[in-house]
């Protein structure tokens, strides 16, 4: 068991980067809009006791679990001993696993367009509210002290990393390759869990792993996972009920043994998993 903390100031990166990581590892994502999104839009309003209870749970139950390990992200001021506090809670319910501390860092006007990224709005719609939204960047870093002083943190495994001109991609890569995480390679012959089989399609169509298994399906004779769609002008997933009288579209399978095919609108799904079951995919 492992456990990756990404720490930065906000709009630096983190989630990104935490879910680039994953595509190169057999690490999990919790980022922190993952508990806190929910619980505005149950509530109404920011409660820190429910996100703290949230996290707590998942951070528990992780931890026992036979997962290779879990990425968190936080926002951490470095002048607080709350934060600390809190920092030092996680390590604690982790205190078994390898634990591994990233740092991102990159100036304010970099952070500021990144606060308006496409992938940053469709997961934390928070952050919708850009004009609020930056200003709150800009406030905090006012307030607090986000980023760590040289030679401050005494981790055993820690990285400070500027990604002011650093892809995704390419400070995920550095991670990997500072830690030595690793990515487990398929060989065709174990079975796929439909969860991973939803995270190959989410992956493949660049959409947000809830809309993948909202909108997929499992043929029950093959277990072949497949996703009936469209995109719009805008990138959007077209499913269901939307995409009556709309031309073109596409069906896309990922089977158990995490194969992957994708037809036109031309092809019914049962002619598709004809073709996959030919051989007729890739991997």
């Amino acid at each position: 068991m492992k456990l990756l903390i990404i720490m930065g100031n906000s709009s630096v990166g983190k989630m990104t980067v935490g879910q680039e990581v994953c595509k190169i590892t057999d690490f999990r994502l919790f980022h922190n809009h993952m508990s806190i999104e929910p619980v505005l839009e149950i509530f109404g309003k920011m409660n820190k006791q429910v996100v703290q209870d949230f996290r707590e749970s998942v951070f528990k139950n992780f931890a026992k679990s036979d997962n290779y390990g879990l990425i968190f992200t936080c926002m951490m001021d470095f002048d607080s001993k709350e934060d600390w506090a809190y920092l030092n809670r996680i390590r604690k319910i982790f205190k078994k696993a390898e634990q591994y501390f990233v740092e991102l860092v990159a100036p304010q006007e970099i952070r500021l367009a990144r606060n308006v990224t496409e992938n940053r709005l469709k997961n934390k719609a928070s952050k919708r509210n850009v004009e609020v939204s930056n200003q709150r960047l800009i406030n905090d870093d006012k307030k607090y002290r986000l980023e760590s002083r040289d030679g401050e943190l005494d981790f055993e495994n820690y990285i400070k990393i500027d990604n002011s001109n650093l892809s995704p991609e390419q400070t995920a890569q550095m991670i990997k390759e500072k830690f030595g995480f690793v990515k487990t390679e398929h060989t065709g012959n174990e079975k796929l869990t439909l969860l991973q089989q939803q995270e190959i399609a989410a992956n493949t169509l660049k959409q947000p792993l809830q809309t993948i298994k909202e909108c997929g399906f499992v043929d029950n004779n093959t277990n072949i996972f497949c996703v009936v769609a469209a995109t719009d002008k805008d990138g959007n997933l077209l499913t269901g009920e939307k995409l009556k009288g709309y031309k073109g579209g596409f069906t896309l399978l990922v089977g158990p043994d995490g194969g992957i095919l994708q037809g036109g609108s031309a092809f019914s799904v049962q002619q598709l998993i004809q073709k996959y079951q030919q051989g007729n995919r890739s991997k």
